[in-house]
C-alpha cells in the first residue's frame, strides 16, 4: 500500500508508519493488513479482484481494465516460495512495468522478466479517501 500512496504523492507513507498503527491489523491476526486502513491523515481502502483459476487472457483483460483507467495495481502471486506482491504502474497486453520492494532496483522494470501472468491470484486498486 506504501508504494501506491508514494504515487499519489504521500511522500511521508512508508511501510513502517504503516505499521505503526495497530488499528490497521486485524485483531484476530496482527499479521493480517486490513483492506482498509488509515494513514497520513486519509482512509486508504484495496479493492481486489480475485484471478485465482482464470485464465491468463482473463488476468490480462482485469489488469489491463484497471490501468487504462489510471490506477495503479496491487498483484498478488504465488511466487518466491510463497505469497508475493508487487505495484503494476503501466502497460497493457500482458507487459507490465512494476514496482517490487523484492528485486534490487526494483522501481518500473518488466514484470514478466521477474515472474509469469500465470502466478497472479489477485488484482487490486487502492481508493484514497479523506
Amino acid at each position: 500500500m506504501a508504494m501506491v500512496l508514494t504515487h499519489y504523492g504521500y511522500k511521508d507513507v512508508t511501510p513502517a508508519t504503516i505499521n505503526a498503527d495497530p488499528d490497521n491489523f486485524a485483531a484476530y491476526s496482527p499479521d493480517l493488513l486490513l483492506a482498509t486502513i488509515g494513514v497520513d491523515g486519509v482512509t486508504v481502502t484495496r479493492k481486489a479482484t480475485s484471478v485465482r483459476g482464470a485464465t491468463t487472457a482473463r488476468k490480462i483483460t482485469v489488469i489491463d481494465a484497471m490501468l487504462a483507467a489510471g490506477h495503479p495495481i496491487i498483484i498478488g502471486m504465488n511466487a518466491l516460495g510463497g505469497t508475493h506482491f508487487v505495484v503494476l504502474t503501466s502497460g497493457s497486453k500482458g507487459n507490465y512495468l512494476m514496482q517490487d520492494p523484492y528485486v534490487a532496483n526494483g522501481n518500473n522494470i518488466s514484470f514478466t522478466s521477474h515472474y509469469s501472468l500465470k502466478e497472479i491470484y489477485s488484482v487490486a486498486r487502492v481508493v484514497i479517501s479523506s
